[in-house]
């Protein structure tokens, strides 16, 4: 996969990040008593934001055909395009609704517990695996 394909699916990606990392923070904004969910969310958002730039800064640095881990990352059905779809996923259901439902729903975190662990779960793993494959393509 070429540099440009890889650059073009990480900058998507961490565009969805951004999205739902502005979500969260203008929920914690709204809600006074936001729970600690929200910040961990963000956090965990932020976290993976950063590696994702970290991939794309490594990629600007290096030459073609250097980056085998980090193709991994970015081919079809890879971590990258299961991360975006997840992230779509988690961004649709957290916008704010329009209409009578949105004052209603406003205060109201849409994530339950079983779900927001597992959201959790998957962005750890997809960091970790990020991480992973940028170390292994740094050494």
């Amino acid at each position: 996969m070429d540099p440009l394909s890889i650059t073009g699916t990480l900058i998507a990606v961490v565009q969805i990040t951004t999205s739902v990392i502005s979500i969260c923070y203008d929920y914690r904004s709204a809600v006074n008593s936001s729970s600690r969910e929200v910040l961990q969310i963000t956090e965990s958002l932020n976290s993976l934001k950063d590696v994702l730039e970290s991939i794309l800064r490594l990629i600007e640095t290096t030459k073609d055909g250097e980056l085998s881990t980090v193709e991994l990352l970015a081919k079809d059905g890879g971590t990258l395009q299961s991360c975006q779809a997840e992230l779509e996923r988690l961004r649709a259901k957290l916008e704010p609704e329009t209409g009578w439902r949105k004052l209603r729903n406003s205060l109201i975190w849409p994530l339950k517990e079983g779900e927001m662990k597992r959201v959790l779960d998957s962005l750890e793993r997809w960091k970790s695996t990020m991480q992973l494959a940028l170390s292994a393509d740094q050494a």
